[in-house]
């Protein structure tokens, strides 16, 4: 499956942009409970089983990098999306 068709672009999808050095764009699939996060490199991770209130508190956080290593690495299992 291709990196940009894992998750469905429609009105439901839930996705934030955000002035980060290192993060481009997080979104989140709540069906499947992951959380895509996109680097400004181009690479793509999606955490597994993360809850949707970890998801609006990285997207509400002020540093999204800080939050990502505080909150997320190392908590949920990880794999780097296919592109």
């Amino acid at each position: 499956m291709g990196c940009h068709n894992f998750f469905v672009y429609e009105r439901k999808k839930k996705e934030a942009t955000m002035p980060s050095s290192v993060i481009a764009s997080i979104e989140y699939n709540a069906v499947s409970s992951t959380l895509r996060v996109i680097y400004v490199s181009g690479t793509v991770y999606d955490y597994k089983n993360v809850p949707e209130q970890v998801y609006v508190a990285m997207k509400t956080s002020f540093s999204k990098g800080a939050f990502l290593n505080r909150h997320i690495k190392g908590r949920y299992a990880f794999e780097k999306a296919k592109g």
